[in-house]
């Protein structure tokens, strides 16, 4: 790997990029919510069945699947904070172009586009902060950037509603529009804290497409689908699962999801100290989604009382978020010189795989009748991350004693 010549900087200005970092991915995430609370007026207002209504989101995450990795390798190639205001202005643009579509289609279009979009956020900001944050503070750079993207999500839905019953949903995506620009204009003024590249020569070993593929990689974008793939089904179908298998009411079980949705959140800030003092991050890993796949068997094969279920849900969701930048020190470990772009598009295109595949896997147990088994699956994927972070594991990953820039 190259030199590090992108460190030197003091507290202050680590904290400055990320939080630059931080309200862009607020914003990708919060846009990644942007339909589902506005379902209802939406369907009134082209007059199309909640089926046809899942094509936005279709388009969304099938532009997302298949560019993410040619974004990534252009955020490796050319700039990532280039790519990231791109990403960042397209967005905006597109949410604009949904809320002033006239046709069903119209709207389609403008979520395919801000898919595209969407491929910038990951690969650019990870390659940014691998490249302007010193080493022994990454694991914190990593948690919070993390926290913020889940902040986005959950503060989506109530911001979306509130506007849509107050000025309707168009209004309501105006608005979210308006927020991305504001962002991009803040992301301007600190342009030169995002520098990921020196003009200093710096010596790179190769990263051809057999670097980039290599099984380390593989086994992380497995990671990667596997917990989105479970934690879809936590915020997907906890409710209705819990409501048929143990009748429990419908305001218990959205507590159950609140509850390890809050604690996933603190638990991701937790683990960026737990990432940075403990080097073995596969056991990190390990241990904390045990913890997590033991407490959503439980639920599967126990019936607790509401105030029980908020405590099981608590500890499945914060040894869960626990373990998220340990996951992403680990790619870091397994990434080449200059190619941190490419290799997170390829992992984080695994939140898509499993995003795309949840679906079919709990609606049926649903269909069936096997709610309980909504929760057994969702250990069963967490326990495949598990068996995955340590497959082929060896040694520890190097902490602060690696280089943690990319530069090309």
């Amino acid at each position: 790997m190259g030199q590090d010549v992108g460190k030197g900087g003091t507290r202050r200005r680590d904290a400055s990029v990320v939080a630059l970092v931080s309200a862009a991915h607020f914003v990708s995430h919060f846009y990644m919510l942007l339909l589902p609370p506005l379902f209802l007026a939406v369907q009134a207002d082209f007059d199309v069945g909640f089926t046809t209504l899942g094509l936005p989101l279709a388009a969304f995450s099938l532009v997302t699947v298949l560019l993410q990795v040619p974004v990534g390798g252009l955020a490796d190639a050319w700039s990532a904070r280039g790519v990231f205001m791109l990403g960042l202005l397209l967005g905006a643009a597109a949410v604009a172009a949904a809320a002033l579509s006239s046709s069903f289609t119209g709207l389609v279009v403008a979520f395919g586009v801000l898919g595209l979009a969407n491929t910038a956020y990951h690969p650019a900001a990870y390659r940014i902060l691998a490249y302007r944050i010193a080493p022994e503070r990454l694991g914190y750079a990593f948690s919070v950037h993390t926290f913020s993207g889940f902040l986005g999500a959950a503060c989506a839905p109530g911001i979306l509603i509130l506007l849509a019953s107050l000025f309707g949903w168009r209004m309501a995506m105006l608005c979210a529009a308006g927020l991305g620009a504001v962002v991009a204009l803040i992301l301007l003024a600190g342009w030169p804290l995002l520098a990921d590249r020196s003009s200093a020569p710096v010596t790179t070993a190769p990263s051809g497409p057999t670097r980039i593929w290599s099984a380390e990689v593989v086994r992380n974008l497995f990671v990667f689908a596997c917990l989105a793939a479970s934690n879809a089904g936590v915020q997907g179908y906890t409710v209705v699962a819990l409501t048929q298998a143990w009748g429990m009411p419908i305001v218990a079980g959205a507590a159950a999801v609140s509850s390890y949705l809050f604690l996933l959140t603190l638990g991701v800030l937790v683990g960026g100290f737990v990432a940075e003092r403990f080097p073995r991050h596969d056991l990190v890993m390990a241990t904390g989604l045990g913890a997590s796949a033991a407490a959503l068997v439980l639920v599967g094969l126990l019936q607790f009382d509401a105030t029980m279920l908020l405590v099981v849900f608590a500890v499945g969701g914060f040894t869960n978020g626990l373990v998220l930048p340990s996951r992403d020190l680990i790619v870091k470990a397994a990434t080449p010189a200059g190619a941190f772009g490419r290799v997170f598009a390829i992992v984080t295109t695994g939140f898509s795989l499993g995003n795309m595949v949840a679906p079919f896997i709990f609606g049926p147990l649903m269909d069936h009748g096997a709610p309980r088994g909504v929760f057994l699956v969702v250990a069963a994927f967490t326990l495949g991350a598990i068996v995955l972070s340590l497959v082929g594991r060896r040694r520890p990953p190097a902490l602060s004693s690696a280089p943690a820039a990319v530069v090309d």
